[in-house]
Formats: C-alpha cells, sequence, structure tokens
C-alpha cells in the first residue's frame, strides 16, 4: 500500500512539475495585529482558486503533506502555543481514499505571540500542498515575514493649571 501510495506521488509529481509553472491555486497573504501591548496575532491567509483543496496541519496516514510552518527568526516574539486553524471540512478525497480535513476557496491560520513593546520581525516559511479532483500539485514552500509595530506609547494624561484645585 505504502509503495503503491509512493509510486502514485512520484508519478503525479513528475507530471505536475511542468503544471506547477502554469498552476497556481493559492496565493498566501501575511499581517500582524497587535493585540495588546505583550501579545499579537499573526495571520496567515490563503485565497484558494475554486475547485482545489488546501490540506490541514492534521493529516493522519499516508495522505498528502500537511500545511506546516516552520518559524526561523523571532526576534524579540515568543510563540504562544501552536498555529491555529479554521474548522474547514472533512471529506473522502479521491486522490487519496481517505477521510481528510482541507479548505476551499479561503483557509486563516492564526499564531498568536509574546512581543515586548518594541517593533520586531518573525520570519519562517510554511509548507503546503493542493489538489483537485483530477490531480495534486507537489507540496510547495512559500517564505513568509511579519513585521511586527511597536506598541503604542500610552498616553499621558494633560492637566492645565486651571484644572489643578489646591
Amino acid at each position: 500500500m505504502l509503495r503503491t501510495l509512493l509510486a502514485i506521488l512520484v508519478t503525479v509529481s513528475t507530471f505536475s512539475t511542468g503544471f506547477s509553472q502554469i498552476f497556481d491555486p493559492v496565493s498566501w497573504s501575511f499581517s500582524a495585529e497587535r493585540v495588546s501591548e505583550t501579545e499579537a496575532n499573526l495571520f496567515f491567509d490563503a485565497k484558494i482558486k475554486d475547485g482545489w483543496h488546501l490540506y490541514s496541519q492534521f493529516i493522519d496516514g499516508d495522505g498528502p503533506v500537511p500545511t506546516s510552518f516552520a518559524f526561523q527568526e523571532l526576534g524579540s516574539a515568543k510563540l504562544i502555543g501552536t498555529v491555529s486553524e479554521e474548522e474547514g471540512h472533512s471529506s473522502i478525497d479521491p486522490n487519496f481514499e481517505m477521510e481528510l480535513k482541507y479548505f476551499e476557496n479561503k483557509a486563516r491560520f492564526i499564531q498568536k505571540v509574546k512581543v515586548s513593546a518594541a517593533a520586531t520581525v518573525v520570519t519562517g516559511e510554511l509548507e503546503f500542498m493542493v489538489c483537485n479532483d483530477e490531480r495534486c500539485l507537489p507540496p510547495d514552500f512559500l517564505a513568509f515575514e511579519f513585521k511586527i509595530p511597536a506598541a503604542a506609547a500610552p498616553k499621558v494624561a494633560q492637566v492645565s493649571a486651571e484644572q489643578v484645585v489646591e
């Protein structure tokens, strides 16, 4: 079973390599948002073309390559937990003949980070795989960079001389 699946993946990868130049079914965008002086959310947003599936991070067995995130430079940030993902869909995938969790049209992944008040940069690489009902493209790698802005300076109360009561 494993050899058969491996042979199929190699064959699909060989033929899909030429198609990967033509097909680009997923576009990614990255954004960071401070939620407090000490925390920020990193958003990985995928826009998926009709008919294509982007696979979850949580794939068991001999299925497709799961979406994964490798953080390389964290600056002053520290990861809080792991990358979370939306609910997505689960069904039997015709390419792998097994139940898989995947995303259609769009997907959002979120990593929470602890940050200092200063601006910082987080970099890394994500790996993902997409399929439609007829073919799978080989796993793809994409570098990401988040520029987390500095925390807003605390507002200092301004008191005029007339407001001071003695």
